[in-house]
């Protein structure tokens, strides 16, 4: 099968949400299946993720992020101690702007890829035409944010007989953290909408997601849980967590919304 796996998150950037689709790409293509993972641009740090990526084709579009690349190069430069009392007053100005944004973005999770508006939109035209005219037999789109599901639905329209898949790792409408902006509610909900009638399938990371995405969208919803790679520990020592074999040791790695 020709697959197109679509998220923003991928490899090497370090994040929890790029192992999922990674994960797919990876033992998919091992199968045999010839896969395509469309994504962002990535930017080189030293925390990057280093995975093999030889068995599948990647392509990334730029996603422009307007306040990322203002606050970050500016309140950098703002730091340094100068006297100039007009260089004082932009450093001051700056910080306040971005303290002003950070905490709206935390509040809201607008612009963060967790809410209605976020700045990943600017990246479906741009994503989509480095893969609009390929045949696919079938796209899996990984959100949030919400818009790799809008490129999903671009390409269902186009080729109808594509079987598309509609991944939330997080509720998205129903998101217990980041509840958004009222005023943009009802374009969520209509978005949302949207995806679940257009796909085939919609998949989610937990039996209680699943609930919440069949009262919306019907019984087309299937878990696929999160887990871990083999591979990842061929070469670990083996040790026994356990100092007392009467106790019981529990660990949870995830948390609690």
């Amino acid at each position: 099968m020709k697959i197109l796996i679509v998220s923003t998150y991928f490899p090497p950037q370090n994040s929890i949400a790029s192992l999922r689709p990674y994960s797919w790409a990876k033992y998919w293509s091992r199968l045999g299946h010839d896969i395509t993972v469309l994504t962002t641009k990535k930017v080189k740090t030293q925390n990057d993720l280093k995975l093999d990526m030889s068995g599948f084709c990647v392509l990334e579009a730029l996603v422009t992020i307007p306040f990322k690349e203002i606050y970050e190069s500016k309140i950098r430069n703002s730091e340094i101690p100068n006297n100039n009392p007009i260089h004082n007053w932009e450093s001051f100005v700056l910080k306040f702007m971005r303290d002003r944004y950070s905490s709206f973005v935390r509040l809201t999770g607008c612009f963060m890829t967790c809410r209605y508006p976020d700045w990943h939109d600017n990246w479906v035209p741009r994503a989509l035409k480095l893969v609009q005219n390929e045949d696919w037999d079938a796209v899996i789109s990984t959100g949030g944010p919400y818009s790799v599901h809008r490129v999903g639905l671009k390409i269902k329209k186009q080729s109808p007989n594509v079987y598309w898949i509609v991944d939330w790792r997080d509720l998205w409408t129903d998101n217990p953290i980041y509840h958004g902006i009222p005023i943009f509610w009802p374009i969520e909900k209509r978005l949302e909408k949207r995806f679940h009638k257009s796909c085939d399938l919609i998949t989610c990371v937990t039996q209680k997601s699943s609930k919440v995405l069949e009262q919306k969208a019907g019984g087309k919803v299937e878990v696929v849980y999160n887990g871990f790679d083999p591979d990842n520990y061929k070469s670990s020592r083996q040790c026994s967590l356990l100092s007392n074999k009467s106790a019981l040791n529990i660990a949870f790695t995830g948390t609690f919304s």
